[in-house]
Order: C-alpha cells, then structure tokens, then sequence
C-alpha cells in the first residue's frame, strides 16, 4: 500500500507516517523496558527508522548532502539511545554507520594519494581494531551490553576481514608501504592471542585469526615460490596450508575440549 500510493501522498503525510513510526518504536521501547527483548527490538527499529526519516529528509529538499553526511549525522543522533539502552545490537547498528560513513567519505573525497591509495582499508582497519579492542576492556569490565559473546565475534570478524585485507597489501601491493602493512597484520595477530588465548579462550575469534593467517600465508607463497614457474609450487603452497588448517584446527579443537 505504501509503495504503491507513497509519490501520491503528499510531503507532510510522507513525513507524519516516517515520525509516526519513529515515535511508536520509542514509546514500545518505553512500555516494555530496554532491558526486554521487546524494548530491545523497538530501539533498534527506533535507531533503524531515524536513518529512514533522515534520508526522506534529503529526498524530500534536496539539500544536497553527501551520502557519508548522511550515515555519519544517523550514527551522532543515536549515539545517545546507544549509551542509554546498554544493548549490544545498538552498539553494533552504531559501528556499522560509522563504517560506512568513513567508507562513503573515501568514495566521495578519493584520498589517492595517501597510504598508497589504500587509505580506505587502512581506515576500516583502525576503525574496527579499535571498537575491538573497546569492546573487550569494557566487557571486562562488566558492562552488560558488552557480555553477549555473538555481538564481540560480530566485532571481532570485522576486525579480521579488515586485518587481512591489509595483510595482503603487504603480500601485493607495491604502493603500499610493506612494511608497515606487516607490522600492523602482525600486531593484530600479536593482539588477537594475548586477548583470546591468553588472557581467555575464544575459539572463534581464534579460528578467524588462523583463517586469517592461512590467506596471508598462502598468498605470500604463491607470489614468491609460483614466481620460478616450478613443478613443486604449486604442491609447496598446498602442503604449507594443509600443514597450517591441520595443525590450526587440532590446536583449535584442545582448546574447545579444555574450555568445555
């Protein structure tokens, strides 16, 4: 009904329905409580229908701002029902904005020249490294919207990809200053045990880490051992990651068993 009668409807109805549907996420949240999972999930529609009512705001008049202005002003305005609700899916709606904002700002301001052109990657590597390692000192410290384990290895995946999309500019890219892509992989990894293998145990943060390992390492393989065109490469390179996924996943699997 909406869509097929929503170029007829005229600005203000378009306006009063998107506030309307704002405003009754709010109040459900309210009568429910945010700490039910009704008032949970009436708070992220609340923080998910402001995005809406803030993109028929720039449909409606036109003012002519950048799509990054767009998701970095939607992850300001619900930053506060992030710190008020304490809930994890708000905290993972906000990061995911905040991402996509620096993502977009990229896009539209280009950026060539720095980090080899890969100022991007490298932005959503900080970005995501960061909100781990965040998340995890305030999930020590007890904060409930930081205990869920399913939200932190949301985070943590985030992390991981990002990790090793920079791992493999150190491996490819010329542009890139190698070295330093290394280090930063490198201290990822560094970090990644001693938070979830030393001082705890997570098996899936750690199994993303060995995956991630495994890509780098075959890649790093590939370009230097397939680079003399020899018979045994190829076999070299599957020998080197059935080696690291066997000896990975054993390791993985003593560490499940100890921690079950």
């Amino acid at each position: 009904f909406i869509a097929f009668n929503w170029h007829a409807l005229p600005r203000m109805a378009k306006f009063a329905l998107a506030e309307a549907t704002l405003a009754a996420t709010v109040l459900a949240c309210l009568w429910r409580g945010p700490d039910t999972i009704a008032g949970t999930a009436a708070l992220a529609g609340a923080a998910l229908v402001t995005g809406g009512l803030l993109a028929l705001v720039g449909q409606t008049y036109q003012t002519g701002a950048d799509t990054f202005e767009l998701f970095a002003m939607w992850a300001l305005l619900i930053l506060p029902w992030a710190l008020a609700g304490r809930q994890a899916p708000l905290w993972l709606i906000w990061l995911a904005l905040v991402n996509l904002a620096a993502q977009l700002w990229f896009a539209r301001w280009g950026m060539r020249a720095f980090a080899g052109g890969n100022a991007n990657l490298w932005t959503l590597f900080l970005i995501n490294a960061a909100a781990l390692a965040a998340w995890e000192m305030l999930r020590a410290a007890g904060l409930r919207e930081f205990l869920a384990p399913w939200a932190q290895r949301i985070v943590a995946l985030a992390s991981g990809v990002a990790a090793t999309a920079i791992g493999v500019l150190a491996v490819i890219d010329a542009q890139t200053p190698r070295w330093l892509a290394a280090l930063a992989w490198l201290a990822w990894l560094g970090a990644i045990w001693m938070a979830f293998r030393v001082r705890r145990v997570d098996v899936f943060v750690l199994a993303g880490a060995l995956l991630s390992v495994i890509v780098v390492v075959a890649l790093f393989l590939g370009k230097y051992l397939h680079a003399d065109n020899s018979f045994f490469s190829p076999l070299l390179i599957a020998a080197a990651v059935i080696a690291l996924a066997t000896g990975g996943a054993v390791t993985l699997k003593r560490l499940a068993t100890e921690e079950a």
